[in-house]
């Protein structure tokens, strides 16, 4: 079964991790909340595990771009 993840990165320097959600909905809604919430100034990176492994990525720019344009 695959479990999804938040990593939100304060400053760039210290890791928290958030999870597991359920889908990736909810994990992406979990982002989006976060951004508008604490700013563009930290980072944000969705991992999801699955049988044991771990899988990091990234979201474009283009994916907090409705939240940004509201700053």
């Amino acid at each position: 079964m695959k479990k999804y993840y938040l990593i939100f990165v304060w400053g760039d320097v210290e890791p928290q991790v958030y999870g597991a959600f359920e889908t990736e909905a909810v994990r992406d809604a979990k982002a989006i909340e976060l951004r508008r919430k604490e700013g563009a100034d930290h980072g944000y990176y969705p991992a999801s595990v699955e049988y044991g492994e771990l899988f990091v990525g990234v979201y474009s720019g283009a994916f907090f771009e409705e939240v940004d344009a509201e700053e």
